[in-house]
């Protein structure tokens, strides 16, 4: 089987696409001892580019490659899938927020308003948290953060009263910081991806802002928990976490508890210490993923790989249960999340598990 990768080595999303590229080695070696499947491999940098993305991908095709995992970043997943209908080739977004699949589009994560919405929304809500600003790039993954907050926040009996953009990469925010800090929220949520959290931190600690962050989904990660360290805000850094990024924290009897606990065991070994993040789980799924299809299909052609793919169901992998279907592309079920406080040893501590539930009425709190 050849499976074709491409990961952001370079620019604001290096931390997740070094870890991604660590865990996608580790997977790739379980995934042939689990099959017997002898799996060939590309790895590309996609650089946070589009026209990068779009580029790789066409080479992948013309390499008739198996499959193909990544990218991340919204903003290159949107023109590269769009690329691989045609020949069926099974694509995973390491990304929640397209908002349909396509034939070839597959997805490891739960939906946009549900992962990136939702679970911060209902835990502001329990904090009483009502007045939520919203900082975001201006870009397709920002906007999806943005989006899906500001469908969420009503829901929960939360108001968004402030939401600025920055460009991807800036390091001085105090012109939105400032306008967000006279709108006197209760949370800040920074809407962003990879490294953009820390240039957040750092404006909010000049402008001696106390409110709590809560941090992007795909800002959760060790090497980030770290830059954020010296810049923690006094009310507190949170976020959503995975059973990869705190294996000896998960309560017991979570699905994917205990495969997460050997692949962190293992991603740790091989990687001197270093300790994986939610995005590495999310690729040590993809491939193994792939490779179970391949493996029940009895074959690595792409098809046939799409189509088995949408017949797994059931299938726990180190964030949790799959449940793939033609009329569904997005495995993962939502069970339960899991939240964390960001420390100033640059770690996390479990403090909320918020299980799986509708909506609840707003409350007529909110202002």
């Amino acid at each position: 089987m050849y499976i074709g990768a491409m990961f952001d080595l370079t620019g604001p999303f290096a931390p997740v696409g070094t870890a991604e590229r660590q865990a996608f080695t580790l997977a790739v070696a379980q995934a042939e001892r689990d099959t017997g499947i002898r799996v060939r491999t590309r790895v590309e940098d996609s650089r946070t580019s589009p026209d990068t993305a779009v580029k790789i991908t066409r080479e992948f095709l013309r390499d008739k490659v198996s499959a193909i995992v990544g990218p991340t970043p919204t903003q290159l997943c949107d023109p590269a899938h769009r690329l691989t209908d045609a020949s069926r080739t099974p694509m995973f977004c390491i990304t929640p927020f397209p908002e349909k699949t396509t034939p070839s589009l597959f997805l490891v994560d739960a939906p946009r308003v549900t992962l990136v919405g939702d679970v911060p929304a209902r835990f502001m809500q329990k904090r009483g948290w009502r007045r939520v600003a919203c900082i975001y790039t201006a870009d397709a993954g920002g906007k999806g953060y943005a989006d899906a907050i500001n469908q969420a926040a009503p829901k929960y009996g939360l108001k968004v009263v402030a939401s600025e953009s920055f460009q991807q990469g800036d390091t001085d925010l105090t012109a939105q910081l400032t306008k967000i800090r006279a709108a006197k929220p209760d949370v800040v949520y920074s809407c962003s991806s990879g490294a953009n959290l820390i240039a957040v931190l750092k404006g909010m600690a000049q402008l001696r802002m106390a409110q709590p962050v809560f941090a992007g989904h795909a800002s959760v990660n060790y090497d980030i928990a770290h830059l954020a360290a010296p810049n923690l805000p006094p009310g507190g850094l949170f976020s959503d976490a995975s059973p990869v990024l705190i294996p000896d924290q998960v309560p017991s009897g979570m699905a994917g508890a205990a495969k997460a606990k050997q692949f962190a065991d293992a991603y740790v070994k091989a990687h001197g210490g270093k300790r994986p993040d939610t995005v590495a789980g999310y690729v040590a799924d993809t491939v193994a993923i792939i490779a179970q299809a391949a493996k029940a299909a009895g074959s690595t052609d792409r098809k046939s790989l799409a189509r088995q793919i949408e017949k797994t169901c059931g299938y726990e992998g180190v964030l949790g249960r799959y449940c793939f279907s033609p009329a569904n592309h997005r495995g993962l079920a939502s069970e339960s999340n899991m939240i964390v406080r960001w420390t100033p040893t640059g770690t996390f501590t479990l403090t909320e598990v918020l299980s799986s539930q509708n909506a609840p009425a707003p409350s007529p709190s909110a202002g």
